[in-house]
This record gives structure tokens, C-alpha cells and sequence, in this order.
């Protein structure tokens, strides 16, 4: 949310934009009221998602068996996502994801693995 003052007068500006979180059950789940309702996001069939990141219309999904996939266009379609580097693949449920830009991204595992890639997800190095 922004405050500003305008002529005088005080203006108050919420950002718009649908807020995203997993749901009790495993399911992403997206949000255009401020929380209020969800809706289910379909991503992929048989994931139990547990970790989700978002930066503007970048959106992040991670959950059982390693499973990640990217969105880049705010939830509409979205890509499986490898984390692997040579013969050596992400172990674990994917509980944590971060991210400063849609390049840079970090995640963790259940497993306490840490990997990280610098290029969104093309390639991946684990910590």
C-alpha cells in the first residue's frame, strides 16, 4: 500500500494484484480480493505443493518429490522445472523457494539441500 499526499488532500493507493499461497491440502492457490476467497490454481496433477514465490507476474511452485514449476505469466500456463546439475538432482520435498528477480532464484529442500541458479531455472548449482 502507498500513501501519498495530492493537493493537499490525503490519497491512499493499494496495489492490486492476486496474493498466492498453498493451500492445507497441497494445492496452489491464488487470491484476487486481499485473501478473502481463494481459488485453485491447476499446475500439476499428483504435486502436493508446499512452498510458492511470486514477483510480479513470476510466479514459483515447489512441492513433493522435488517438483518445481515457473509461470511467467501470472499463473496462466506453467513449466516443469529440473533441478539438476550433471548426474546430481534436487532430493526431497521442495519447501522453500526465494527469489530477488525472475533470474535469480533459490530453493530448498526437505532434505536440507540448497540450490540456486542464476539464468531462471535453465541451470542449477547446489550450495
Amino acid at each position: 500500500m502507498v500513501n501519498q499526499f495530492a493537493a493537499g488532500n490525503y490519497v491512499r493507493r493499494a496495489f492490486v494484484g492476486p496474493r498466492w499461497s498453498v493451500s492445507d491440502s497441497g494445492a496452489v492457490q491464488r487470491s484476487f480480493d486481499g485473501g478473502q476467497s481463494w481459488k485453485e490454481v491447476p499446475v500439476a496433477e499428483g504435486v502436493s505443493f508446499r512452498a510458492v514465490a511470486v514477483v510480479v507476474n513470476d510466479i514459483w511452485a515447489g512441492g513433493s518429490g522435488g517438483a518445481l514449476f515457473h509461470s511467467t505469466d501470472g499463473g496462466e500456463h506453467w513449466t516443469r522445472v529440473q533441478v539438476q546439475a550433471g548426474d546430481r538432482t534436487l532430493s526431497g520435498d521442495i519447501v522453500r523457494i526465494e527469489f530477488a528477480d525472475a533470474k535469480n532464484v533459490v530453493v530448498t529442500s526437505s532434505t536440507g539441500e540448497t540450490w540456486t541458479s542464476s539464468d531462471a531455472g535453465a541451470t542449477w548449482r547446489p550450495q
